[in-house]
């Protein structure tokens, strides 16, 4: 018999590959700067600021094609 907490093995599986497939689908730093024809650092620069909403994922910076999107719709980086 199952008690109280029991989780069935597949759809917790399931719902950690989901994430993960989330977590692969955010931007880093280099595929910004490859997409916007920015370098790296300025990119950085960008997000720690907070004029491209972004989030940290222990070192690593990264941010949703969304948030890329609404950001180079507002006028993104002015050459």
């Amino acid at each position: 018999m199952r008690g109280p907490g029991w989780a069935d093995k597949t759809s917790m599986a399931k719902s950690v590959g989901k994430k993960k497939e989330r977590r692969t689908a955010d931007l880093s730093v280099k595929d910004i700067a490859r997409e916007m024809a920015i370098s790296e650092n300025t990119v950085k620069r960008l997000l720690r600021v907070g004029s491209l909403p972004g989030y940290r994922a222990g070192k690593l910076w990264r941010t949703t094609r969304a948030w890329l999107d609404a950001f180079c719709e507002r006028g993104g980086v002015s050459a």
